[in-house]
């Protein structure tokens, strides 16, 4: 069990400088809201393709430390979502990797499509990779090396005890030096990346769910497109179709692909508009 703090004050006063440190200084618009951001959520990070801001938003209301581990699931959170806020910072320059613009904008306007695919959902995995590691890192400024690794752990198999979705996949029993908490975010970001599908899996998402981009391919009758969702083999491969479909029915967005690595989402794209 986590130790119980005997100085409550102190930890809500570190963890307001951690937001200073973190949010304030990253030059990303902090917003706290006395509200709940629903679902047990602490922060968020929100981006406006129009406008092209990006904030995160901290629920004030959230901020109570009962103990220690509860100082470190904060600070992996919010390390976490200024992870996001740099992959769509990224995405805003056109300088993000396809495995992450595709991971946000197939699950745009798509939340079954993002709650369903969560544990292989690439952006989430190096969010949250990053979260755990800059974790370590602030940790190591408050305690010894050795406490601080320990804490780390504490965080991950509580995480696997609880099931998270995320931690499914991921071997926390490996996790011994930083070099195998490194190694085990790598693997399970790169399974994720060529989890592969079965025809079942397609046939149900067109047949049982409402997910809206399915839906448009098969009532649109946009054949190649059609066939290629058929024929996909892994989340990547899916995220690619989706992120034409959503690019498709949002043109005024069209500039977050326009990028040589993104050749074939364009290609997509035009198959979808030639259609």
């Amino acid at each position: 069990m986590f130790e119980k703090l005997t100085d409550g004050i102190k930890y809500r006063n570190m963890l307001n400088s951690l937001l200073d440190d973190v949010i304030l200084s990253s030059g990303f618009m902090q917003e706290i809201t006395p509200k709940s951001l629903g679902n047990g959520v602490t922060a968020a990070t929100i981006v406006n393709y129009d406008t092209k801001e990006i904030k995160i938003f901290v629920d004030k209301g959230k901020l109570k430390i009962a103990c220690k581990g509860e100082f470190v699931l904060l600070t992996v959170a919010l390390f976490h979502e200024l992870r996001h806020a740099y992959q769509y910072k990224e995405m805003l320059l056109n300088t993000a990797s396809v495995e992450i613009l595709c991971s946000h904008l197939a699950s745009s306007d798509n939340r079954d499509y993002y709650l369903q695919n969560y544990k292989y959902d690439l952006a989430e995995i190096d969010a949250e990779r990053f979260g755990v590691i800059h974790a370590y890192d602030y940790l190591r400024k408050i305690y010894p090396d050795k406490e601080s690794f320990e804490l780390v752990l504490e965080y991950l198999h509580s995480k696997k005890e609880k099931r998270d979705t995320l931690y499914l996949l991921i071997n926390v029993d490996s996790i011994s030096n930083e070099d195998s908490l490194r190694k085990a975010f790598d693997e399970v970001y790169e399974k994720a990346k060529c989890q592969e599908y079965s025809l079942l899996d397609v046939s149900y998402l067109i047949r049982r769910t409402k997910d809206p981009a399915a839906q448009y391919i098969v009532e649109h009758d946009h054949e190649d497109i059609y066939y290629r969702f058929l024929d996909m083999k892994n989340k990547l491969e899916r995220d690619k179709i989706y992120t034409a479909v959503y690019i498709h029915e949002h043109p005024e967005y069209k500039y977050l692909i326009e990028n040589n690595s993104n050749i074939d989402i364009l290609e997509l794209e035009k198959l979808l508009a030639d259609s």
